[in-house]
């Protein structure tokens, strides 16, 4: 019976000293690709018109639209003078709200001005984690945004 006892431990620890083993595992890259997604802020640093290249920079104003997960965004001027900010101005000084639709690469914005409906559709010419530039496509006007 020792024997047999014995026989059955020895076989019990050879069989998990083989499944165990020293060798480290590769860890599987759990990276997960950035998701791109027009939702945030995002304001205006460039514009083409007609042409003709538009800078923002140094400017007491700087034009954003802020997009949100629900289908609504915010388009407004927010103020990076320090002195206006001082004087009692408001930081924030919003143009329009509305809906945004975003098909692919098209970009439908629904706001209201007074009780008419405004719609403006836009071409997604470049949209990155941090760079976002719309065509208008009535109008031909570029604008560069970014994050």
């Amino acid at each position: 019976m020792k024997r047999l006892l014995s026989f059955a431990s020895f076989s019990l620890l050879l069989i998990s000293a083989a499944c165990t083993s020293n060798d480290p595992q590769p860890e599987a890259k759990t990276e997960k690709p950035v998701e791109v997604t027009i939702n945030g802020e995002w304001t205006l640093f460039k514009e083409q018109k007609n042409g003709k290249v538009v800078d923002s920079k140094g400017k007491p104003t700087a034009v954003s639209i802020e997009f949100e997960a629900n289908g609504y965004f915010v388009f407004f001027d927010k103020i990076t003078d320090q002195k206006m900010i001082d004087s009692g101005v408001s930081e924030i000084q919003e143009r329009y709200k509305g809906q945004f639709t975003l098909n692919g690469k098209n970009l439908k914005m629904n706001h209201f001005v007074n009780d008419s409906l405004i719609t403006e559709e836009f071409e997604v010419q470049t949209l990155t984690a941090d760079e976002l530039v719309l065509k208008n496509k009535a109008s031909n006007h570029v604008e560069f945004y970014k994050k």
